[in-house]
């Protein structure tokens, strides 16, 4: 076990798995795993069309997460995959995916990027 990273959550990660005869993606099973929340922020932003476009005054607006977790480095979380939090409801996607080390150069653990899925 490399590491000394001890997560204080859990989560259902959704690996993405083989790809059907169409070509599209059919997801894994679901593996409950260990991981820490860093930052969990939604945001509601305008989006990009324009007035000229729209019947109505108003813009829409867009509900969107950005988030920051840390994982386990044998967990093997990878961009694309799925993370589900049963407590708060929220299905983030991962966007990116950083291992982090410790000062003496042993992998201690993954840190992941994700947006609302």
């Amino acid at each position: 076990m490399r590491g000394k990273f001890k997560p204080n959550n859990r989560c259902t990660l959704i690996r993405q798995g083989t790809t059907d005869q169409y070509g599209e993606q059919i997801p894994g099973e679901p593996e409950t795993v260990g991981c820490s929340v860093v930052r969990l922020q939604w945001q509601s932003k305008k989006t990009l069309f324009s007035r000229v476009h729209s019947a109505t005054a108003g813009g829409a607006r867009e509900n969107t997460a950005v988030s920051v977790l840390l994982f386990h480095p044998d967990v093997g979380v990878d961009i694309d995959d799925e993370i589900h939090f049963e407590a708060l409801g929220v299905t983030l996607r991962v966007s990116e995916r950083h291992p982090r080390f410790d000062v003496k150069g042993v992998l201690h653990h993954i840190e992941v990027k994700g947006v609302a899925a």
